[in-house]
């Protein structure tokens, strides 16, 4: 395997590229999957499991039960329930992102991943960081050409929501995605990725907090 990397600054935002050689490989026939709202994403092979490429749009849970959209700090802040929000509360950035999730939604025994697929535990997070050479292996990576975007797996650092349900690190990094594993009764594990540094951080965060969910075949 061969892996370089590089920090790119586009507009006003840092983006992790990550080029791999013979490393993610597009699923044969290019799989699609579909959630339960209807939106579409593509996946690739890393290693011996199937992810998709993209950060979940949905806003149901597998039975077709609805996730309630929470907009008010506040409000968000005291949630022990699943709820999800538009990074910034602008539906503009979920095209490009997908939506925010707090680790309540992540948990739910009713699945937010569309069947065949589910949110990844702790330890397929550590394989998947193994495989890319390690926490200390380069962060994330930037959507390019469709050829491109067939052969890499997208970590965009564009911001989350935390501390007082508010949003932080827009515009210039700090992107995280959910694990299913719980660390504590108040918080859950994660993986983040910045703007200035060339890592993969495992880390441990508040349920309460707002990342992106990237679901795994089972």
């Amino acid at each position: 395997m061969t892996l370089s990397y590089r920090i790119m600054k586009h507009t006003t935002r840092f983006f992790l590229i990550l080029f791999l050689s013979g490393s993610l490989i597009p699923v044969k026939g290019q799989e699609i999957v579909k959630d339960y709202d209807g939106n579409v994403y593509k996946t690739v092979k890393i290693g011996t499991r199937v992810w998709m490429t993209e950060n979940l749009k949905v806003t149901h849970y597998r039975n077709g039960e609805p996730i309630p959209n929470i907009k008010e700090p506040k409000q968000w802040d005291i949630l022990t329930s699943g709820a999800y929000c538009d990074l910034n509360d602008n539906p503009a950035n979920t095209k490009a992102f997908g939506l925010l999730y707090n680790w309540y939604t992540a948990g739910d025994v009713r699945n937010i991943c569309p069947t065949g697929w589910h949110v990844p535990s702790d330890l397929e997070w550590n394989e998947l960081t193994t495989f890319l050479s390690g926490e200390k292996g380069p962060g994330g990576v930037l959507p390019g050409s469709a050829a491109i975007n067939q052969s890499l797996f997208r970590f965009l650092p564009e911001g989350f929501r935390g501390y007082d349900g508010e949003f932080t690190g827009i515009g210039y990094g700090g992107g995280g995605w959910w694990s299913a594993t719980t660390g504590t009764a108040e918080t859950a594990f994660y993986r983040n990725v910045n703007y200035n540094t060339a890592s993969r951080q495992h880390m441990e965060g508040r349920k309460s907090f707002g990342y992106h969910i990237r679901c795994i075949k089972d």
